[in-house]
């Protein structure tokens, strides 16, 4: 089994309060993508782990999760991923993770959104490997994902400039 971790991100410190762990191991209704863009075209369920740069997802419920719900994000939705990072090879570290995933409120949110994340009204949180995907599975993924706290979004936030 492939464990994924929803740790939250305020302001301009790593918040470890938020306690969605993701548990990614099945696939149930896996979307259609565009064969250029790779970009999701139809609604559908697909494992967490299989969540790529560019995916707009429906918000997840607290607690395990095996899939999460996908959507063009053409279609309303709650969350985006917006940027990965690749931890190096090594040993697990929560500590290496966590300051890795500060990145997710730094140059590229900026560079995403149009706005420094102290300007901005999105919140952000990472999706970061746990320690048993981490070894079992080489997962190395952290994924920063973008979020209007006033509710669903239609289209992407790139450039959202607020």
């Amino acid at each position: 089994m492939t464990r994924r971790t929803h740790r939250g991100l305020a302001a301009l410190a790593l918040t470890a309060t938020l306690s969605l762990t993701l548990l990614g191991c099945s696939s149930s209704d896996e979307p259609e993508r565009d064969s250029g863009t790779g970009q999701v075209t139809e609604e559908g369920t697909i494992d967490i782990v299989a969540l790529e740069l560019g995916d707009c997802m429906m918000d997840a419920p607290s607690g395990l999760r095996e899939d999460i719900d996908v959507v063009p994000c053409t279609e309303p939705h709650d969350q985006e991923v917006f940027h990965e990072i690749t931890m190096p090879d090594g040993d697990f570290s929560e500590t290496d993770i966590d300051a890795a995933s500060m990145e997710c409120i730094g140059e590229p949110y900026t560079a995403f959104i149009g706005l420094e994340k102290a300007e901005s009204v999105f919140e952000v949180f990472p999706l970061i490997p746990s320690e048993t995907s981490w070894d079992e599975h080489d997962d190395r993924t952290i994924q920063c994902v973008i979020f209007d706290p006033s509710g669903p979004v239609t289209g992407t936030l790139a450039g959202a400039s607020r």
